[in-house]
């Protein structure tokens, strides 16, 4: 399977691959966009998450000092955008999800890249003979039957 940053590196090298498989182009230029969207949506909605966690931590250890210095009106308010951030976090989770979801689907429907010596083709006719040794030994022109 492929990878989803092997494939961002390396786009032009997939779809010419993917058409060596004689998969049509709208199909590898859909599968090629969808598969970014949706890995675009996945990173931005970790990074939004992993900033709010790091303002929930600040805001937490803030509440915690204003509570030892008994100021509980200002930390009532900061416990309320803590719990804000924090259902916000569950939001971008359950994005996140769904998008790691949707970017794992593409990737098991886009098979993988043939090695850059395959020839095109459409059948093994198209194959060319790399490298044979030994002799072909003909085949009997009757079979024998195994058990008699």
């Amino acid at each position: 399977m492929l990878q989803v940053h092997f494939v961002r590196e390396n786009q032009e090298a997939v779809a010419g691959g993917l058409a060596k498989r004689n998969i049509k182009k709208e199909d590898i230029e859909q599968w090629l966009s969808s598969l970014l969207h949706f890995d675009d949506l996945r990173r931005a909605s970790q990074q939004s998450m992993d900033d709010d966690k790091a303002k929930v931590n600040v805001l937490s250890k803030t509440v915690g000092e204003l509570m030892r210095d008994k100021k509980t009106a200002e930390a009532e308010s900061k416990k309320a955008e803590v719990n804000a951030l924090k259902e916000k976090i569950k939001a971008e989770e359950e994005t996140r999800a769904r998008a790691e979801a949707k970017v794992q689907e593409i990737l098991y429907k886009i098979p993988n890249v043939p090695h850059v010596g395959v020839p095109f083709g459409k059948s093994a006719d198209d194959n060319k003979v790399m490298r044979e040794w030994g002799e072909r030994k003909p085949l009997p022109p009757t079979p024998c039957r195994i058990g008699n």
